[in-house]
């Protein structure tokens, strides 16, 4: 110890570095075509927890397609954000990357099993550079057809897309599981309400709950044949079109935003010392006859918080899957599972269902 305490760093290279670290932060598209997210990211002390665990990912993440810093800088920003979770989330799992082949985006193997893992985002629908979305539903009715019938229509455009593409006919691929790796960025902040309309479209059921005189819970799954929004109509049941057999399994979290990254990053004592955080929603209810969620709030900068990137993660398995996924991955997360026409779920100890994140910071309003 003596002698290797007085030796350079050069002596402790170990020789495996290939290229330089990704700069995710200096500009390089021009100012007037930079995302707001990516803007309040990089500048405000707010969000400096958030920059400062990004930075630390520059030395590991790899840009196989070459322009993911052009992407994230603008208006790629939502799509490129959401595969820097997904690398964080299966390093955290304890995955080894393999970054010969740019698609899937990422091959990895870890927990006695290989897998693919596509980042699939759902966008804002456009028409000649134009947004095209609906109007936020406002009447009970209004909500009830945007969530029953619009938004599994948006699932299926991002999801059939990627199942269109049949990466399990690439040499690299054929005979091992492929997960879609799914999140909603199609208004703003809606993947803090449309978490609940993924399952329907994936099994195409959907949950008709009731209470019996004596308060025991009862559910009952009721088949979704299609799903109709104006002139468009598509059939429910992902799991169960042409071709999704090798679809092994859809996972999607909710609480994976940019605060998130925000809070873990604080956690790992990165950003400035004068942010403050809140953070509070709804979570997983044990209570077999509860028929709503429980309440939280987590103060972020006490030592008793914590926090991992597979906190809220769902994995919807595939009943038809061709290679099914190895049932001890992703131990965090809340398993869901169709069998004999029941939908079962893995119980976690702690599961929200949303994050909200109240930051406080010399440079930001309380929101």
């Amino acid at each position: 110890m003596s002698e290797w305490s007085r030796k350079s760093d050069f002596d402790f290279a170990q020789g495996d570095r290939q290229a330089a670290p990704v700069d995710f932060f200096t500009p390089v598209v021009a100012a007037n075509k930079l995302s707001e997210a990516f803007v309040r990211l990089a500048t405000a002390e707010g969000f400096s927890p958030a920059r400062g665990l990004i930075e630390a990912l520059m030395n590991y993440y790899e840009d196989v397609d070459g322009n993911f810093v052009q992407q994230f800088q603008s208006d790629g920003f939502d799509s490129r954000f959401w595969e820097l979770y997904v690398f964080s989330l299966l390093t955290e799992e304890g995955f080894v990357f393999d970054r010969s082949f740019s698609a899937p985006d990422f091959l990895c193997e870890g927990r006695g099993q290989e897998i693919f893992v596509e980042a699939v985002t759902v966008n804002p629908t456009k028409v000649g550079g134009l947004l095209v979305e609906p109007d936020p539903p406002r009447t009970s009715d209004e909500i009830r057809a945007y969530f029953r019938e619009y938004m599994p229509i948006k699932w299926g455009s991002a999801l059939v897309s990627k199942l269109r593409k049949e990466y399990w006919k690439l040499p690299h691929v054929q005979g091992k599981p492929i997960v879609l790796a799914i999140q909603d960025f199609h208004a703003r902040r809606s993947m803090t309400f449309t978490n609940s309309t993924l399952s329907p479209y994936l099994y195409g059921v959907e949950h008709l709950s009731y209470l019996e005189p004596n308060g025991t819970l009862r559910v009952k799954l009721n088949k979704i044949q299609e799903h109709r929004w104006g002139s468009k109509t598509i059939e429910s049941g992902f799991f169960y079109l042409p071709g999704a057999e090798m679809i092994s399994a859809v996972i999607q979290n909710p609480t994976a935003t940019l605060s998130k990254f925000n809070r873990i990053g604080q956690l790992a004592g990165f950003g400035s010392q004068k942010v403050k955080m809140m953070k509070f929603g709804v979570c997983y209810n044990p209570d077999p006859n509860a028929a709503l969620p429980l309440k939280y709030k987590q103060v972020v900068h006490e030592p008793s918080f914590c926090e991992k990137w597979g906190e809220g993660l769902n994995v919807y398995h595939n009943p038809n899957a061709r290679h099914p996924l190895e049932p001890h991955l992703f131990p965090d997360a809340m398993h869901h599972r169709l069998r004999d026409d029941q939908l079962f779920n893995s119980i976690v100890d702690f599961h929200p269902y949303s994050a909200e994140t109240l930051i406080l910071a010399p440079d930001r309003r309380p929101d």
